[in-house]
């Protein structure tokens, strides 16, 4: 489990606050004072970018690696912006930073808080974000929390990683300027060094046009905080064709297809919980979830002859709960039984990078 941080949060003086036992992690806002009421977390390993400048506060950004994942119950991982996501006017960040109105030799934290931020700037050249508000400012102790928005799927989706407050929250004045590290130009950093699966395309093809493929289906099933990613045809308004091993485990697992024929179980679990379950319809987009709101799935028909070990048979149909409706996507044509096939055909899928 892993946490972006402000680089200078862990790094002084190009020292590393290493000692991982000192730091306490809480995660979640179950509670406005998250030590209250969450579990303390213990850091594997801490990571600041390699370039973290403490003078000019280039690259402040860092990673805090936690020794474990954080279950569902607790708390859920924001999702992450794409390169090319563009900023909105209204922002928001959130924080648990000083209480100003108390003397700085008493600071204390006011319990966890939202404000809202007008984009001023963005700065592809130092990689900051720098926002303004009046009346209201991120404070000490909010360094490393994050700016966030909302994309156009109605999920949050960080952007950048709050820095530095010019002027300090504790100095009066009408209008404060805000900055952040921007979060979208170290995506290649951030999954280098968390193994998060971000780029989705077909080895070795190319992007294709809006709505170019209008029956296309991805599918994301949900495995605690990770996703398994499959891809699927709408044959129908209610219906996905797909793979039966994108929807099965064996209850063997691998090892059970080493035996002999005659010893295999060939017994499969389901995922069919109907919540882990999120369809996007089309290709609108490179990135569906980013770009439409996901169908739900009432039931899964996988066929009566699927033999994993074989990958015979290797054919499933989703039921969606509600209708595709024909400003989503539309069902592509099935094919005669004794249909001839070409030499070439076409391919589309957005597996793992």
């Amino acid at each position: 489990m892993q946490n972006r941080q402000a680089a200078k949060n862990v790094r002084f003086k190009r020292e590393y606050h290493n000692d991982t036992n000192l730091w306490d992690v809480y995660v979640g806002a179950k509670c406005s004072t998250a030590q209250r009421c969450s579990k303390r977390r213990i850091v594997a390993e801490l990571m600041p970018h390699p370039f973290f400048d403490e003078c000019e506060y280039s690259d402040d950004i860092a990673i805090f690696e936690l020794k474990e994942d954080i279950p569902e119950t607790e708390a859920v991982p924001i999702c992450m912006p794409l390169k090319r996501t563009k900023l909105r006017k209204i922002l928001k960040a959130a924080g648990s930073g000083s209480d100003t109105t108390l003397p700085w030799y008493a600071e204390f934290s006011n319990g966890m808080q939202v404000i809202t931020l007008t984009l001023k700037n963005e700065r592809a050249s130092s990689n900051e974000i720098e926002t303004i508000s009046k009346n209201s400012s991120l404070c000490s102790g909010d360094s490393g929390g994050p700016l966030f928005q909302y994309n156009r799927a109605g999920k949050i989706a960080i952007v950048g990683v709050a820095s530095t407050i010019i002027p300090h929250c504790r100095v009066e004045n009408d209008t404060r300027s805000n900055y952040f590290e921007d979060v979208r130009r170290h995506i290649s950093w951030i999954c280098h060094n968390t193994a998060l699966e971000y780029d989705f395309k077909v080895l070795g093809g190319t992007d294709v046009d809006p709505n170019e493929f209008p029956f296309m289906a991805t599918l994301r099933y949900r495995i605690g905080m990770q996703f398994q990613l499959c891809g699927g045809s709408l044959i129908s308004p209610y219906h996905i064709l797909t793979a039966a091993h994108c929807v099965t485990r064996k209850k063997g697992g691998n090892e059970d297809c080493d035996k002999p024929v005659e010893e295999r179980s060939l017994e499969y679990e389901y995922n069919t919980g109907e919540d882990s379950w999120d369809v996007y319809i089309g290709s609108a987009c490179r990135f569906m979830h980013e770009c439409s709101s996901p169908h739900k799935v009432s039931e899964i028909y996988v066929h009566s002859g699927y033999d994993g070990c074989k990958e015979a048979n290797d054919l499933a149909v989703i039921a969606l709960k509600n209708p595709v409706l024909t400003d989503e996507g539309y069902p592509v044509c099935l094919p005669e039984e004794n249909e001839h096939l070409p030499l070439r055909m076409i391919g589309a899928g957005s597996g793992g990078d």
